[in-house]
């Protein structure tokens, strides 16, 4: 569970190593930290595991940043449901597991990042007992028209709600004049 690290030499600051051909360089030192670990089990409603389920990693949105989480790591679970991801610096992150045929979820049964928990992590631990229970998913049909007209490129998501890119501070009113179903005319 040792992080990844790079060389820069101490004196210049340069991340370059010359290296001679037969020759031997030495001084190329690097001390590693010691990273944390996140398991646990994947598995469908009726606790059967899911082979090849994949558990997503990311890093949440500090206050006062922008944007959306980061990915950080991830990893597949095996024939048991269960999943590793090592090598995590120390910090809390959201965790998401998704597979096919079945309905992608957050940790601990959320169904967006707003929702989700995060999951601790300190250096040289291995967080263990973070658990998924994933819904097999449904097809959904349907049709999206104006008037007469059917409309094309339309995306239906269940995450998305009332308000949604509001409270990431987009000002959607700008972008299609209404949003939401608010019937108030920004342009007054």
């Amino acid at each position: 569970d040792y992080l990844d690290a790079a060389y820069t030499d101490p004196a210049t600051g340069s991340t370059e190593v010359t290296v001679t051909e037969g020759g031997t360089t030495s001084g190329i030192d690097l001390t590693l930290a010691l990273g944390g670990s996140i398991r646990g089990l994947v598995t469908t409603d009726s606790g059967t595991p899911i082979d090849g389920a994949f558990v997503q990693v990311y890093r949440p949105v500090l206050e006062g940043q922008w944007g959306g989480p980061s990915w950080v790591a991830s990893a597949m679970t095996d024939a048991t449901g269960a999943y590793v991801v090592h090598a995590l610096p120390l910090g809390s992150y959201l965790l998401q597991s998704d597979a096919v045929g079945m309905v992608s979820e957050f940790y601990r049964e959320a169904t967006s990042f707003l929702d989700a928990t995060t999951v601790p992590v300190s250096a040289g631990t291995s967080t263990s007992g973070i658990d998924f229970t994933l819904s097999t998913a449904h097809d959904l049909y349907a049709t999206a028209t104006t008037g007469t007209q059917t409309l094309s490129g339309i995306e239906v998501t269940r995450a998305v709600k009332p308000g949604y890119w509001e409270e990431r501070g987009y000002d959607v009113d700008a972008w299609i004049g209404k949003s939401n179903g608010r019937s108030d005319d920004p342009n007054v």
